[in-house]
């Protein structure tokens, strides 16, 4: 693709030619992850089809993501959850939302942190796989910059 192409116009250039946003299918055909169209607060998901829902663009709401553990652990495989953003009290206290407390689960990303990096890395490359993309948001979760794909 010409480098002076408009990003946006990248990203659907590299969704027609490589299915970006979707899952492949038996016969290399994709097939769409309708997963962000019933996108909602305290619904668990697989890091993979998170990442094809960010390739899609098709944010519906603000989240934060959680999960068992700390989430240099996590693989495409790996369980999160999709809640919303903690309050902060008037006295700076911090209040989980009530699904991630009852179920002892931690912070991992924002929905910002993982936009942010999945569109660098398909900037960047504009075939970048999941892997690649969560080895990104991992580099970016522990390094505050985004990593050279």
């Amino acid at each position: 693709m010409a480098a002076n192409t408009p990003y946006i116009t990248q990203l659907a250039k590299a969704d027609e030619i490589y299915g970006v946003g979707a899952e492949r299918g038996a016969k290399g055909k994709s097939k769409r992850n309708n997963w962000s169209t019933d996108m909602k607060h305290n619904q668990s998901i697989k890091i993979n089809d998170l990442i094809d829902s960010l390739k899609a663009q098709k944010k519906e709401l603000t989240y934060c993501v959680y999960g068992k553990g700390s989430s240099d652990q996590a693989t495409l495989e790996t369980d999160c959850v999709i809640d919303e953003y903690s309050e902060i009290t008037d006295d700076d206290e911090e209040i989980s939302p009530k699904y991630i407390t009852q179920n002892n689960l931690e912070f991992w990303f924002t929905d910002e942190l993982l936009e942010d990096v999945t569109f660098n890395a398909l900037k960047q490359k504009t075939s970048a796989t999941n892997e690649e993309i969560l080895k990104a948001i991992k580099h970016y979760n522990e390094r505050d910059s985004f990593m050279k794909l």
